[in-house]
């Protein structure tokens, strides 16, 4: 049985980014990367990414527009830890392009790094959003059988 799209996106960068010896090294080993939420007693650092997905018409094929969202949580009395995983994040995503068994011609590209205010002192967190355009493998195919 195929993937669907978001489960294919979502798997392809978890394993992408669990694999990458750089954010291990800046994190911990195994990296933690949780969907959508993390349990309140995970140990820092970790992430928690998000994908939310629409569709755009303006071609023949319709292409399918995300946003990806990853949250860099830290438990530091400074932002550099935070900073240094959002450097490689941004390192390892932006302009990065992919294709899997159920999407093709995948591009990210960012659109904000943003600190955000914890009310909890030493308590950081920063947001990277990222815009991923994408076909779907499926509907391409769909089109070209009509």
């Amino acid at each position: 049985m195929a993937l669907s799209s978001r489960t294919s996106i979502i798997t392809y960068i978890y394993n992408l980014l669990t694999g990458n010896a750089d954010l291990k090294a800046a994190m911990t080993d195994p990296l933690v990367l949780k969907h959508n939420w993390a349990q309140p007693d995970t140990i820092f650092p970790y992430l928690v990414h998000t994908l939310g997905i629409s569709v755009d018409d303006a071609g023949f094929y319709p292409r399918r527009l995300a946003s990806y969202s990853i949250d860099i949580w830290s438990d530091s009395p400074s932002a550099e830890e935070a900073e240094i995983i959002s450097e490689i994040l941004i390192g390892i995503l932006d302009e990065l392009e992919f294709t899997t068994t159920e999407i093709e011609r995948a591009v990210f590209e960012l659109q904000s790094d943003t600190p955000v205010i914890e009310t909890e002192q030493d308590i950081q967190h920063y947001n990277l959003t990222f815009n991923l355009r994408y076909f779907r493998i499926a509907e391409i195919v769909a089109i070209n059988a009509r």
